[in-house]
């Protein structure tokens, strides 16, 4: 194990430059939102960095698993709404391990062949198929 290394400057402003960094070596950032809070805090402080170098809207893209708290699909909404992102909202069956069932070990969300099981209704906002 390697020696801890003290850079003088806290978390916060560490991840700022890390952030503002990026931007400047690559021309599209995107970042992955979950809804939870580790995503939200990401989102958060590119928000904050894209505001400071006029880099809005920022890209961001949230898999939607189906089988997510109706408080999490209103808060990404809410996100998804906001003037300061381009969110992409996927809704497509991608393959899952199913850690319920022993007989099935993997299920796929919002496959339209299980539709009438859905967990809820497709979003409003889904994009539902992935260009190749």
């Amino acid at each position: 194990m390697g020696t801890k290394e003290f850079l003088g400057v806290d978390t916060y402003t560490k991840a700022l430059e890390r952030i503002e960094t990026a931007y400047k070596l690559f021309d599209t950032l995107s970042v992955g939102f979950s809804g939870g809070k580790d995503s939200t805090c990401v989102l958060n402080l590119t928000l904050e960095v894209a505001r400071h170098l006029d880099k809005l809207p920022v890209n961001v893209y949230f898999w939607d698993e189906e089988a997510i708290p109706y408080e999490t699909e209103q808060y990404v909404r809410r996100m998804y709404n906001s003037d300061e992102m381009d969110m992409d909202w996927y809704c497509v069956p991608v393959k899952h391990r199913n850690a319920c069932s022993t007989t099935q070990p993997y299920w796929f969300p919002w496959a339209l062949e299980d539709q009438e099981i859905w967990v809820r209704e497709l979003p409003p906002e889904a994009i539902t198929t992935i260009e190749n």
